[in-house]
């Protein structure tokens, strides 16, 4: 809540370095750790399900984003600008 501030525009511009890398770092491990989960799941049910985990990955995707953008529409109150 620091760096939204309404009369100061640039103070965004500070967090997203740090936004930017987290995430990055996040979504890489996630999709470096889809593929040994598939391999652990085929050892445990002698078949190949990639879509399956891929599919959840990508509706938890868009959920998180789904939920994260009204949220953050509410924490900001973009309604009163």
């Amino acid at each position: 809540m620091l760096c939204y501030r309404v009369g100061h525009p640039n103070l965004l511009f500070l967090p997203a370095p740090l936004i930017a890398f987290g995430f990055g770092g996040l979504f890489t491990t996630v999709a470096a750790m889809i593929a040994d989960v598939c391999d652990q799941d085929e050892l445990a049910n002698g078949q190949r399900r990639e879509a399956t985990f891929g599919r959840d990955l990508l509706v938890d995707d868009e959920a998180g984003n789904g939920f994260g953008s009204g949220d953050f529409r509410l924490f900001v109150e973009l309604d009163r600008l």
